[in-house]
């Protein structure tokens, strides 16, 4: 096979800097990518974009293993299924665009990509599994009453352990959903609607729906 084009990271996603001699970042722009570019599109050293799990070891020594994976079948639903499988692809699919423009073209904070991975698969898979439940295919038509009701879900979600709802749980439980927004106009059917439009910021919207407040 023929391989087009290999990405590396951002070099915001390595700490500012490229992880070989010199940045050798390569903007690619997902948007305009066919089937069959996907599958000649590599991510990383050891990963193409089609494969369910995306390495980044060699990009990312110094990390432990663990934390230089992205793991997509670790997205699962409440129904049981799991986001790679076949029923699923149309979610699959938006979720690796969003990773994507993450790695080649990041929000304008420049997380590390060891930060926003574990960051944001709990808040991922809360809100794809909530468009299912709800018929809603694309992050595109979810509106800010879909939005308003899926952190309404979030708030009053119980802790495992019985503990209190704080601002930092809040917070903790919607990392990613700012940055799905302003990647949104980076995807093919990424989300239009700011989903704290109504209260200024993610940090007011957990403190006013908390229970407790931590400074």
């Amino acid at each position: 096979m023929n391989v087009f084009n290999v990405v590396d990271l951002h070099p915001s996603s390595v700490g500012g800097k490229g992880y070989s001699d010199g940045p050798r970042f390569k903007f690619v722009d997902v948007r305009l990518l066919s089937v069959d570019d996907f599958s000649k599109l590599k991510v990383s050293e050891q990963s193409f974009y089609n494969d369910n799990k995306w390495y980044f070891i060699a990009e990312l020594p110094d990390y432990p293993e663990s934390d230089t994976i992205l793991d997509f079948s670790k997205l699962s639903f409440s129904d049981a299924t799991n986001i790679i499988d076949s029923e699923n692809k149309i979610y699959l699919d938006q979720v690796k665009e969003f990773y994507f423009t993450m790695m080649v073209d990041p929000p304008s904070t420049y997380p590390k990509l060891t930060t926003w991975v574990p960051s944001t698969r709990r808040c991922i898979k809360s809100l794809f599994d909530y468009m299912k439940k709800n018929s809603i295919w694309y992050l595109s038509d979810l509106d800010l009453n879909d939005l308003d009701d899926f952190l309404d879900q979030l708030a009053h979600e119980k802790n495992k352990s019985g503990a209190i709802i704080t601002n930092r749980t809040l917070l903790s439980r919607s990392q990613g959903l700012c940055w799905l927004y302003e990647q949104g106009g980076k995807m093919s059917t990424g989300l239009k609607v700011d989903p704290f439009s109504d209260y200024g910021s993610r940090t007011q919207w957990a403190k006013s729906a908390a229970q407790k407040n931590f400074i």
